[in-house]
């Protein structure tokens, strides 16, 4: 694929609003915008314990209040701080996973479903279950006034991501009609040990979050080894299930050398009863670097940044994951490194990527347990359709004041492992969340655009 990819230069340049949360902010930043038009920023405090918590603003993002979720009931005790990493063997991840105090919170993650407008946000919790894996499910109905919250993934504990769509059988259909939720939910994590896995667990809720069935395991029991950090997956109009990955082998522990790992895609036509594992040849990404999305023809869009030259790289399935169009390369002035994409679409062709964007190509650390020393902002790029020929991209910049938001550079450690997908405003405006090393969370709009 790589050999044969196409060149897009990115020459529009729109403003972009920056608004600060208020908050500390917190690691993986998330966004999404209510059909009331609210914007919800996700996570609303930066320290483990209270991951869970989320920003909400009703003024277009002038001020935002924090809005409490459900958590576990457990408590943290007072002074309480995890524990460092000081070995990333899988017997060190287990004691590590021991040592953590029940109620800790990781990996807060915010879900929107477009169709009922029900607002999700997942948290694994420490204690959830009596092993202390699994995570809180909450979800509103009323724009964040009031959480119902429900518990699943049990056997998992680190990286959870909900999945919303439609069903892939006649006896889905029929039992979400029954139930009153017309949307299937899909929850994944790693399990059975913090972080490293090295399995994907998943359940599914066909009553909108209520209560959850566990799956089939992403990976074969003696195949555990090739796995791969589940990244934000998406639900077709068809049933079927992606998410993609990056790894094989050892390479997904964060040691390993991440220069040419290849993108993966798991997919799933049976809602999650069988998996398949397909990978996209020459590509060249990193461990956190693929992310997807679809439209409601089906049209499968796949993006992520090249681990080479730093540039964002974009392609489309029409077939299933099957085959995949040539790579576009999607080049913005003046950026010349991307980390972490990730998008959204709106209509067929019409898509929004968020990521950070550098203006420096060397760096100075790995981007993973150490900052890599390129100062970044947050960045979105559109296009109203990406299908046609010479196709039209706006970009923007966002930064609050002189400073780049991650002046000294971007690392898991520091600005988390994953931003959250762009999300479409009824406006047609577009938000994307980001974190400021000195002014916690910013939420970034770019305003509707024309052409």
């Amino acid at each position: 694929m790589e050999t044969s990819a196409t060149s897009a230069q990115s020459n529009h340049l729109a403003q972009c609003g920056v608004f600060r949360t208020g908050t500390r902010g917190g690691a993986c930043p998330m966004v999404v915008v209510s059909a009331r038009g609210s914007v919800f920023y996700s996570p609303a405090t930066r320290h483990t314990m209270l991951g869970c918590d989320v920003a909400r603003s009703r003024d277009g993002g002038l001020s935002f209040q924090k809005v409490a979720t459900p958590r576990d009931p457990q408590y943290v005790p007072q002074g309480y701080r995890p524990p460092r990493i000081t070995s990333l063997s899988p017997a060190a991840f287990r004691q590590l996973s021991a040592e953590l105090a029940p109620g800790v919170t990781l990996h807060p993650g915010l879900w929107l479903d477009d169709v009922t407008g029900r607002i999700f946000v997942t948290t694994t919790v420490k204690g959830d279950y009596g092993d202390g894996s699994g995570s809180v499910v909450a979800f509103s109905d009323d724009d964040g006034e009031s959480w119902q919250a429900s518990r699943t993934g049990e056997g998992s504990w680190d990286w959870g991501k909900l999945l919303i769509g439609s069903p892939a059988t006649e006896a889905s259909r029929q039992a979400l009609a029954a139930s009153g939720y017309p949307n299937v939910l899909y929850f994944t994590a790693t399990g059975p040990t913090l972080i490293s896995g090295p399995n994907q667990i998943n359940y599914k809720s066909m009553d909108g979050g209520v209560s959850w069935t566990r799956l089939t395991d992403t990976f074969d029991r003696d195949k555990r080894g090739a796995t791969g950090f589940p990244q934000r997956g998406v639900v077709t109009p068809d049933g079927a299930i992606y998410r993609p990955w990056a790894g094989t082998g050892a390479e997904y522990l964060p040691t390993a050398d991440k220069s040419s790992i290849p993108v993966h895609i798991v997919c799933s036509f049976d809602e999650g009863q069988s998996w398949q594992h397909r990978e996209l040849s020459g590509t060249r990404t990193t461990l956190l670097g693929a992310q997807i999305a679809s439209d409601n023809e089906g049209t499968l869009y796949l993006a992520w940044s090249d681990s080479q030259d730093g540039q964002i790289r974009l392609t489309m399935s029409r077939d299933r994951a099957q085959t995949w169009s040539t790579p576009l390369v999607i080049r913005v002035p003046g950026v010349a490194w991307t980390s972490k994409p990730t998008l959204a679409v709106r209509a067929p062709g019409e898509i929004a990527i968020a990521y950070w964007g550098s203006d420096k190509a060397e760096s100075t650390g790995d981007g993973w347990l150490g900052k890599d020393g390129r100062p970044y902002d947050g960045y979105i790029t559109v296009c109203r359709d990406v299908r046609a020929p010479g196709p039209t991209f706006v970009s923007a910049r966002a930064r609050d004041g002189s400073a780049a938001l991650l002046p000294e550079g971007e690392s898991a450690m520091s600005s988390g492992e994953y931003i959250g997908a762009p999300s479409f405003a009824p406006d047609g405006s577009v938000w994307a969340g980001f974190l400021s090393q000195t002014e916690g969370g910013i939420a970034a709009r770019l305003e509707p655009w024309g052409g």
